[in-house]
This record gives structure tokens, C-alpha cells and sequence, in this order.
């Protein structure tokens, strides 16, 4: 995970959203890339008008994972994301994740759990909204380290197989 986070350099907050949203999103993705087997990742998952972030599928379940970029403190809580003493500073970033979920969860026909990768100099809290909210360099760590019932073995390959057709 170190790679992650010397791919990210600095904090970024003299760039524009934009170019850190990209560059902490290609970060993850490669770092993503990198879970060990039996673990996949997809990447720009098309999800009918929308596109997720990065999608993975492993042991512990499958993980919808979106990528959020700050160039200050945030705070995550169960009321949403704080940042410079204003709440949900990025409401649409949450509800995107959820409804994403949603329709993942109906083309897989499995239980996906939201993940929000916070790319800040500081991230205060680990949850927003029951959504889980890391910084990029913990980001396997909580995936491989989420106790789950996770995917059945025999389902896994359609839930493989239906993602792949969602990233062609």
C-alpha cells in the first residue's frame, strides 16, 4: 500500500478536484489490481448511465468501491462527511455509492457492500452514513479484513463473469 500513497504524493490541494479525484482513483485501482488470489478488481464498471469506480470480489463479498478527493480535514461520521466545519461537503458522493450498490447488487444477484476511499492530508473517522471511509493506503486492508460470509464459492464465477460483461 505504500506504492498508493507515493503514487499520490502530496496532498494535492493545489490541484484542481478534478486531476485528484483521477489520480487517487488510478491509484487505488492499481493498488486494487495488486489483492492477492482469489481476489479480481474491475475498473469503470458501466452500470447503465453511471460508472463505478472499481468493483472487487473475494472472499470477504463483493465490494463497490468509489473514490473521493479533498484538499483539506475530513471528517466522516454517521452523519455524513464534514470539511472546513461544513457537513456533507460531498452528499452526492454517498448517495451515488448507495444507489450504485443497488444496481450492482440486481445485475449480481449478490449482497455488495459500499466502500469510500477518502484521498485527503487528513481523514477523521471511519464511517459515513454506515459506509466505510478510508484513505487510500487502507483500503486492502479493509476489504481482506472484513468478516463476511462473502460470495459462495459456486456463485462466484457468475459474479465474475457478470462483471466482466459490465467493464467490455
Amino acid at each position: 500500500m505504500l506504492r498508493v500513497l507515493d503514487d499520490l504524493g502530496d496532498s494535492g490541494a493545489h490541484r484542481p478536484r478534478a486531476d485528484r479525484v483521477q489520480r487517487a482513483a488510478a491509484a487505488s485501482g492499481r493498488a486494487l489490481d495488486t489483492l492477492p488470489h482469489p481476489w479480481q478488481a474491475f475498473h469503470d464498471v458501466d452500470l447503465g448511465g453511471e460508472s463505478a469506480d472499481h468493483v472487487c470480489v473475494g472472499p470477504t463479498g463483493v465490494f463497490l468501491v468509489e473514490v473521493a478527493a479533498f484538499p483539506g480535514t475530513v471528517v466522516a461520521d454517521p452523519n455524513g462527511l464534514w470539511s472546513h466545519g461544513r457537513r456533507d461537503v460531498n452528499k452526492g458522493v454517498l448517495v451515488k455509492l448507495l444507489r450504485q450498490a443497488r444496481k450492482l447488487e440486481e445485475t449480481v444477484g449478490e449482497t455488495v457492500r459500499p466502500v469510500l476511499v477518502v484521498s485527503c492530508p487528513r481523514l477523521s473517522g471511519r464511517a459515513a452514513w454506515r459506509i466505510p471511509a478510508v484513505p487510500p493506503g487502507e483500503l486492502e486492508d479493509l476489504l481482506t479484513g472484513m468478516g463476511s460470509d462473502g460470495v459462495p464459492w459456486h456463485r462466484l464465477r457468475d459474479v465474475i463473469d457478470a462483471l466482466q460483461r459490465l467493464t467490455r
